[in-house]
């Protein structure tokens, strides 16, 4: 039954093209850290340059390449800031919208008219959410590790890759928290835009 409950919520998702506007927006946010590391990345170097430039002609030493000496996985920095905001935001939104579609369009009065409980219907809804954030997240990771690529002209390192994926193995781990809040709240406030609101209040 658990089963059961996984795969009509990812049908009822792809349906609704709910999954595809997260994905969408998660992409972009991974796509634009990667724009912005590579902007930073560059204006610094050009600065570095005219200020060499500038030390040569006056007869000065010129410092050290401010980049030698920073992380390659710091170009990627703003990751840290995307997933906390607006990736908690939109899985909140994802475990909310998988409960109350079922509430309005009656699906959930045909599903509890099958031998299932409440525990196994929860742990559908928390599987369908994991296997979607899952997936999204690996095609962040995919986009991080070209962005590094092209900005740093070779690929990342086997222990950058691992770093990058153990951050994205605990984003997933912080998007799944706040999608089971948006799926419980949904389910134990009688009145939708209450629920929304107090896993709106939990997120703030």
């Amino acid at each position: 039954m658990i089963a059961v409950v996984d795969a009509q919520q990812v049908l009822a998702w792809r349906r609704q093209r709910v999954v595809i506007v997260l994905a969408s927006i998660l992409l972009a946010m991974t796509a634009a850290a990667g724009l912005l590391g590579w902007s930073s990345h560059r204006t610094i170097l050009a600065v570095y340059d005219e200020a060499t430039k500038l030390l040569a002609v006056n007869g000065q030493p010129a410092p050290a390449n401010p980049f030698t000496s920073k992380p390659h996985l710091a170009l990627l920095s703003n990751m840290v800031i995307y997933i906390p905001l607006i990736g908690a935001l939109l899985a909140i939104v994802l475990g909310h919208f998988s409960i109350a579609d079922d509430d309005a369009s009656g699906v959930g009065r045909l599903v509890f008219s099958r031998p299932i409980d409440r525990r196994q219907y929860l742990a559908g809804k928390l599987l369908a959410a994991a296997g979607v954030l899952a997936t999204i997240l690996i095609c962040c990771l995919a986009i991080s590790a070209a962005s590094l690529w092209i900005v740093n002209t070779n690929p990342p390192s086997p222990a950058e890759l691992a770093r990058l994926a153990t951050f994205y193995a605990l984003s997933w781990l912080y998007l799944m928290l706040f999608a089971a809040i948006g799926i419980v709240a949904m389910l134990v406030t009688p009145h939708r835009p209450l629920a929304l609101l107090t896993a709106l209040g939990a997120w703030l």
